[in-house]
């Protein structure tokens, strides 16, 4: 069963609350992310996830923390549904596919 609600989030880099839709299961057996990954028991807008790292946005922005060695796999917007079928059964050395834009 999926629940949706409000929640209230405090930005850590300009302290302004915001409201942000999260969604909540009671199943961690329901369907797959489109990456393959199991789902996470909450889901939330990426506006929620953007305000709580910060820190780690500023270090892969910096040059820091670099993380295209993660990104495995690229496709074009035009390959975009053989990249949906390569996610589906990737190879065990792929970390992540990339669409890009």
């Amino acid at each position: 069963m999926t629940t949706v609600k409000e929640a209230k989030k405090k930005c850590s880099v300009c302290s302004k609350i915001s409201k942000h839709t999260t969604w909540t299961s009671t199943s961690a057996w329901g369907s797959t992310d489109l990456d393959t990954r199991l789902p996470s028991p909450q889901r939330s807008t990426i506006d929620m996830w953007v305000q709580i790292y910060p820190r780690a946005l500023s270090l892969m922005e910096s040059g820091k923390v670099n993380v295209k060695p993660l990104i495995t796999e690229r496709y074009k917007f035009e390959e975009s549904i053989e990249a949906f079928e390569y996610a589906a059964n990737p190879k065990p050395t792929t970390v992540k596919v990339v669409i890009e834009l």
